[in-house]
């Protein structure tokens, strides 16, 4: 079988994969410019969260009457996801928060936990980020007894 590709395969499967973050070795990103403006428009469509994405998280919540509890928890949950989406440098997409999930269940956070994080960047993104949602969020189902999560 031949390992190399052709443009029109990475064409493909780029047209194949266009809602979905690519993770493509440096190798084969300095070789193919397909892959080098695909990831560069992903980064260029990456939220960047800052003191004026936090404030505007706050207003909404506050708009809404949430307590400042739950403002504070949100604002930690948010930040901690965009903190994790930047270190992957990819745009948040739905595909991305099932990973952050995965990526809390591993590391031992409770299915509470996960779910306010869920709640928060779903929060986030329709109220803040006025994105609609277009596919369910898959929250992990509740175990008695489970442990707490410290970020």
């Amino acid at each position: 079988m031949d390992s190399a590709f052709t443009f029109e395969k990475v064409e493909q499967l780029l047209v194949v994969f266009k809602d979905d973050v690519l993770y493509v070795e440096n190798e084969l990103l300095e070789d193919c410019y397909l892959f080098q403006e695909r990831a560069n428009l992903q980064k260029e469509t990456t939220v960047k969260w800052n003191s004026d994405q936090e404030q505007k998280l706050r207003n909404e919540l506050i708009l809404r009457g949430y307590s400042s509890k739950t403002i504070k928890a949100y604002c930690g949950q948010v930040e901690r996801f965009m903190k994790y989406t930047s270190e992957k440098s990819v745009s948040a997409n739905h595909r991305l928060i099932q990973d952050y999930s995965l990526f809390l269940l591993h590391k031992g956070c409770s299915h509470s936990y996960i779910n306010q994080a869920i709640s928060a960047i779903k929060f986030f993104s329709q109220k803040v980020l006025h994105q609609d949602e277009t596919v369910p969020y898959i929250r992990p189902k509740k175990r008695i007894n489970s442990p707490m999560c410290c970020p």
